[in-house]
Order: C-alpha cells, then structure tokens, then sequence
C-alpha cells in the first residue's frame, strides 16, 4: 500500500512539472509575440485601375531581437510594386521601430487580396515568427458615358523645362565655340602661308641661263668620248628635266619620255624642236636601259640639240606680256 501510495506521488510530481514546462514555454512564446508587432497598412481599399496605392510597412520590435525582415520584390500578392522606399528606423526607449513605403498598383479590375505575411525573429533563443494583417484592395474601372460620342484621343502633355536641364549642354556647346576661337587664333598667330621666294619667281627667267651653263660643264668634260655613255646620257637627261621644271613648271624628274613629249605638245614649243629633243630622250633611254652604245658623234648632236632647244625656249619679254594678259583674263 505504502510502496502504491509512492508511485503516484512521483507520477503526480511529473506531471505537475511538465504542466508548469509547458506553461513556461507559453508563456516565453506569448512574451515574445506580444513584444513583436508588424503591420502591412494601405492608404485606402479602393483605387481607379492604374492609379497608385500607398502601402505602409511597419515593425516594432525590442533591442534584444533580431528580426527578419521580408524582401519585397516586383509584385504584392496580385498587385505590381511600382517603387519601394528606403526603410526608416528609430529608437525609442529599449524599442526600434522599421517603416517601409511601398507603391502598388493594379491594371485589371477586380478584388485583389494581401495575404498575411510573416516575419521571422529571433528572442531570448527562441525563433517565432509574426503576421501581418490580410487585407482587400477594390480596382475599379474608368466609368464610361455610351451615350455620348467619341472624343478624339488627347495629345501628348507639355512638361516643362528647368533651364537646369539644358546647362550640360549649354556648357558643352560654349566649350566647343571656345576651343574653335582658340584654334583659329592660332592658326591666325602662328600659320604663315608659304608664298614663293624670290628666286621661285624669278627661276623661269633665268631657267635658261642656268641650263646652257651646266650644258657647257658637260661639254668641257667631254663624257661621249669614254666609255661611260650611261653617265653622260643621264647627266644630260637630267639637265633637260631640270629645265623643264624650272622653265616650264613640269614634273618632268618623274615622268616618262612619253609623258615629257605630251607636255611639250604646247604652243611656246614648235614641232620641230619638240620632235628632235624627243628623239634625244629615246637615244639615253636606249643607253640607260638597253645598253646601246652611240657613237661619239651622236652623243655630240643630243648635246647640241639640247641646247638649241633650251635657247629657242628662253625666256623673252614677250612672255611677260602673255602672262599679264592671262591674269587679266581670269
């Protein structure tokens, strides 16, 4: 009896303590709820499709709890999310309070409704969570009057401008006036246009001079007597050339016998002195390229011939007439 009366007091002692167990753990989960609140509030419950409602998101929680908040993305429930504010935090007491401003909107008409979210927190190391409350949002339709007729769709709205708006520009556009200023200040300071020289202008006229000078260097050295043929067929040609240049203003250094008989196809040139001087540029291309060898007395001719051209050729004062009369014309 004794030993039956000892085993129910032990069971009863048991229980009692698993009861005030499960009381404590009540009690510690209703502690941390009631200390932990969060709220999803909107402006109001019902909009116009497309409009824009203000939802507020708040949580009030003590300092010794580490909460999670939820992370709002592109939409809320069946409602878009426009934009989504920073979070406000203040301290008050041993309390924080988080505020967060969402902007919603619909583009359907219709009931949309919020289902409660939770939000996860840790206290005194037990992990609860809280709810927020469900609410509806009501969208309406734009009414429509059937009985009148159609109005013609409006034009786009004028927005206006801050002149602030245009000052990258502005500066942009007066940077590159100022650098255009700068640089032809410049070029006008530091660019001189290259004129002729005086002996430029005067080389025609005494291009000739020139010429029958060299040409009697070349005889005095009396090349066509060796047997250097090569030398003295180029260093003639390029006599020739030369004068060309000077009297003529040809490109005559880099052009073929070809193109120097085209070039002399001109009324200060007379036929007969064009076709014999072309037939000396032949002869030194023969001697140049062929390795033809002439003999002495045709060597002698290309000289002679060279020089009467270059003398028949001359600059007269008859030319200085002629000149004159071109720049009058233009």
């Amino acid at each position: 009896m004794i030993q039956l009366f000892q085993t129910v007091t032990k069971r009863l002692k048991a229980i009692h303590i698993s009861t005030l167990l499960v009381a404590w753990i009540a009690m510690s989960s209703a502690v941390c709820k009631a200390q932990v609140t969060v709220s999803l509030v909107p402006d109001s419950n019902h909009i116009v499709i497309g409009d824009f409602l203000g939802v507020k998101f708040a949580a009030k929680y003590p300092t010794s709890a580490q909460v999670q908040f939820p992370m709002f993305k592109d939409s809320l429930g069946s409602l878009d999310i426009i934009s989504i504010g920073k979070k406000d935090t203040a301290a008050i007491g041993s309390e924080i309070i988080v505020s967060q401003q969402l902007t919603l909107s619909a583009y359907d008409s219709g009931v949309y409704t919020v289902a409660p979210i939770a939000v996860l927190f840790t206290q005194n190391g037990i992990a609860d969570s809280a709810f927020t409350e469900a609410f509806e949002i009501a969208v309406a339709t734009v009414p429509v009057d059937t009985a009148q007729n159609f109005k013609p769709i409006k034009g786009p709205l004028e927005v206006k401008r801050n002149w602030k708006e245009f000052l990258p520009y502005i500066l942009v556009g007066l940077a590159i006036i100022a650098l255009g200023l700068l640089g032809w200040w410049l070029f006008k300071k530091y660019y001189k246009p290259k004129g002729k020289t005086e002996e430029e202008i005067n080389r025609p006229k005494v291009a000739h001079v020139w010429a029958l000078k060299e040409l009697q260097k070349l005889e005095q050295e009396k090349l066509w007597q060796s047997a250097d043929a090569k030398a003295y067929y180029s260093r003639l040609t390029d006599i020739f050339r030369k004068y060309l240049e000077y009297r003529f203003n040809l490109q005559a250094l880099e052009s073929t016998t070809d193109e120097i008989e085209l070039m002399l196809r001109t009324d200060d040139i007379s036929t007969e002195a064009r076709i014999e001087i072309v037939e000396v540029l032949k002869q030194a291309d023969l001697v140049k390229f062929a390795k033809q060898l002439p003999l002495p007395e045709q060597s002698k001719n290309a000289l002679y011939t060279t020089r009467e051209f270059v003398k028949t050729t001359a600059w007269k004062e008859e030319d200085i007439r002629k000149q004159s009369t071109n720049q009058t014309k233009k």
